[in-house]
C-alpha cells in the first residue's frame, strides 16, 4: 500500500490491475523489465521523466493466502512502447480508484493516502453496533480491536477516531450510561515507513590476472 502510494505520489496516474499464479510471476516481471524498463535507477527515471518519455513501475502483492499475486503496470504517460502497447485507466478518476483489501487510494486536497472503503466503514459500525446490543463484552473488545488494526495512513487514522467518536455516542444511547463502556486505546500507530527496494547495478566481471 505504501508503495502504491508513492507511486501516485510521484505522478504515475495511470495503471492496469491483474492477477497471476506465483509460478509464472518471475517471467512476467522479466517481460516488463525487457519491455517497458521497470528496473531503471532512480535518476534514469527522473532523466525519463524530464524528457517526457513513459516510465514505468511494476508492483506485486502476495495475499497470505491462495497461490496468486496481484500486480500493478503503472506509468506516467508520455512517450514511449508501453503506451502503444498497453491500455490504462487514471486512478485520479472516481470510477478507477487504486483499492486492496477494503482501502482505497484518494487525494483529499492535501496529499495521496489511504483510506477506508464506504463498505469497511460500515461493517466496523455494524460490529461494534450488533456487539453493544448483544451486550457481548467480548465481541465488542474484538470489534474494537478489529478497528484499531487497521493500516495507520493519514486518512484511515481520521476514519478511526471519527467511530471512535460515534462509538461513545451509541454505547450512551443503546445502553443509557448504565455501565462504564470499555476503554478505547489512546493511540493508533502510523505505518512505519519501509524503504523502497532500489534496483541493482549491473556490473561487469573482471577477471584476474595472474602474471607469470
Amino acid at each position: 500500500m505504501q508503495r502504491l502510494q508513492d507511486a501516485a505520489r510521484f505522478d504515475y496516474h495511470l495503471y492496469f490491475q491483474g492477477e497471476i499464479g506465483f509460478e509464472k510471476l518471475a517471467a512476467l516481471s522479466k517481460k516488463f523489465a525487457r519491455e517497458y524498463d521497470t528496473e531503471l535507477t532512480k535518476s534514469q527515471r527522473s532523466r525519463r521523466k524530464l524528457s517526457g518519455e513513459a516510465v514505468t513501475q511494476f508492483l506485486v502483492w502476495k495475499p497470505e493466502s491462495g497461490d496468486k499475486a496481484i500486480f500493478w503496470l503503472l506509468t506516467t504517460g508520455g512517450k514511449g512502447r508501453v503506451m502503444e502497447r498497453e491500455q490504462f485507466v487514471d486512478l485520479r478518476d472516481k470510477e478507477h480508484r487504486l483499492s486492496l483489501t477494503g482501502y482505497e487510494l484518494v487525494h483529499d486536497g492535501v496529499s495521496w493516502s489511504w483510506r477506508m472503503e464506504k463498505t469497511t466503514y460500515t461493517n466496523h459500525q455494524k460490529r461494534l453496533r450488533n456487539a453493544i446490543l448483544a451486550k457481548n463484552d467480548l465481541a465488542l473488545q474484538m470489534a474494537i480491536a478489529s478497528l484499531y488494526n487497521s493500516p495507520g495512513f493519514r486518512l484511515v487514522r481520521r476514519q478511526v477516531g471519527m467511530l471512535s467518536k460515534w462509538l461513545r455516542g451509541e454505547w450512551k444511547r443503546l445502553r443509557k450510561d448504565t455501565e462504564p463502556m470499555p476503554a478505547l486505546p489512546t493511540f493508533l500507530a502510523y505505518v512505519r515507513r519501509l524503504p523502497n527496494p532500489v534496483p541493482k547495478k549491473k556490473t561487469k566481471k573482471v577477471m584476474d590476472v595472474v602474471k607469470a
